[in-house]
């Protein structure tokens, strides 16, 4: 039982006591969800900024671009903006926290 006791305090300190992962370390069923809420969210996060990092030069909704296109045969342009709550959305927590 000591021994169980010095490894949950290192690991705590290796963590961190606000680190949302050391709920993983205790028996609540609420602490598991908020941890495993977490990881879904980073994964979620890191799955949207590679899907975002993926370079076609020939779609026109890409973000390295501008997005007003001005074709030379009309008097108008186009906003060819895909900002949508998918991004929004993601950005507000982000901001929040």
């Amino acid at each position: 039982p000591l021994t169980i006791e010095k490894d949950s305090k290192y690991a705590l300190e290796t963590m961190g006591d606000d680190s949302v992962y050391h709920f993983f370390l205790g028996d609540s069923w609420t602490g598991w969800v908020i941890a495993l809420a977490t990881i879904a969210f980073q994964i979620g996060m890191l799955c949207m900024f590679v899907d975002a990092a993926e370079i076609d030069l020939s779609d026109d909704l890409i973000d390295l671009v501008y997005t007003w296109k001005c074709p030379r045969d009309q008097l108008k342009c186009e906003n060819t903006s895909d900002l949508n709550w998918c991004g929004w959305l993601p950005f507000a927590i982000l901001m929040v926290a």
